[in-house]
């Protein structure tokens, strides 16, 4: 339904201001409809009213597309600065992305180690819907024999698809590193940053990485 005029990505801004908006509208941390609105204030300002009248300022002649383009471009500019103002200080997005290099990029070395070395016991065995439970006290147990107490609850392993867990069942689990999924819960607000895909991207390399970690610590056995 989009005009042919307007590219895709002048739509993708428009969604993402107004998810971002209605976001912070329904902050969960708002207890009250007065800090709900005293949320909406700070959102904006005093600059709901300049936006406003740069767009009535278009009814006056020819809309330009440039110009339509610049004035969204300026809105989601302001919304980026003030949802990355609640990112870094109320969610901790520093902290955040160092959990994210840990877990999905294998930066605790440490703790892979032996969570690989702690799924020996469910190598050669078939996989069933009793797996993930396994896999998930493995990674509790491995976490704190390296003394990773904080912060792994918030990640959990699951196979990436009920069909992959339907497609592995009456085969040995050599398979089961292709088809682990992370899932990592998502402190408000920074699931605008992380979206699914963003994270199934994620998911990707953490397997990439984990499988290569896993043929490590086989030759490592070798030798």
């Amino acid at each position: 339904m989009l005009p042919h005029y307007f590219p895709k990505s002048w739509a993708e801004k428009v969604l993402f201001i107004g998810q971002t908006v209605l976001m912070l509208n329904c902050d969960p941390r708002d207890l009250t409809q007065d800090v709900a609105s005293k949320e909406k204030m700070l959102i904006w300002s005093d600059r709901e009213q300049h936006f406003f009248h740069q767009f009535h300022q278009l009814q006056k002649g020819k809309i330009s597309v440039l110009v339509f383009e610049r004035i969204i471009d300026e809105i989601k500019t302001y919304v980026t600065k003030h949802l990355s103002e609640i990112a870094i200080k109320d969610a901790d997005l520093v902290k955040q992305l160092k959990l994210i290099k840990d877990f999905f990029l294998l930066g605790r070395g440490e703790l892979f180690y032996e969570f690989i070395k702690g799924l020996q016991s469910i190598y050669g065995k078939m996989i069933n819907e009793n797996s993930v439970h396994d896999i998930n006290r493995i990674l509790n147990i491995s976490a704190a024999s390296v003394n990773i107490s904080d912060d792994v609850e918030i990640f959990q392993f699951e196979l990436a698809t009920k069909s992959s867990l339907e497609s592995l069942n009456g085969y040995e689990s050599q398979d089961l590193f292709q088809s682990l999924l992370l899932r990592y819960k998502i402190k408000w607000p920074l699931h605008l940053l992380f979206p699914p895909k963003v994270l199934e991207k994620y998911n990707e390399l953490f397997r990439f990485l984990i499988h290569i970690r896993k043929i490590q610590f086989d030759l490592q056995m070798l030798w």
